[in-house]
């Protein structure tokens, strides 16, 4: 179970930047003189009509599930599991560092969100 989380936890945060700015680029238009605005990564593309307006709708959803979901879904994680983070007496300390380490271990123990 710690080696499928920790797989997963690195899957998602290679995929990330990329997903990322796919999501954003959705919303990249541009505007020309005397033409409507086009979408600046396929020029036969119209903005805000359409097909383009659908996958605008989608882009928002997966904006808030993934771009803003995972780091927040890291937040909590950490934030629950920080009973044991720092504490190596901790008997889940071992399980929780092998799972989440490669998310907390920068981080110094004054910093409040993720301290004891």
């Amino acid at each position: 179970k710690q080696l499928s989380i920790k797989t997963i936890i690195f899957i998602t945060q290679l995929m990330y930047p990329g997903l990322a700015s796919r999501v954003f680029s959705t919303f990249r238009c541009r505007e020309f003189p005397g033409v409507l605005a086009v979408l600046a990564s396929d020029f036969s593309v119209e903005c805000h009509t359409g097909r383009h307006a659908l996958f605008e709708a989608l882009s928002v959803l997966f904006m808030v599930l993934y771009v803003f979901g995972m780091p927040f879904g890291a937040f909590l994680s950490l934030w629950y599991h920080r009973k044991h983070l720092n504490d190596p007496a901790s008997p889940r300390h071992d399980m929780v560092k092998f799972m989440f380490g490669a998310l907390f271990e920068q981080f110094e123990p004054a910093f409040w969100w993720f301290g004891k």
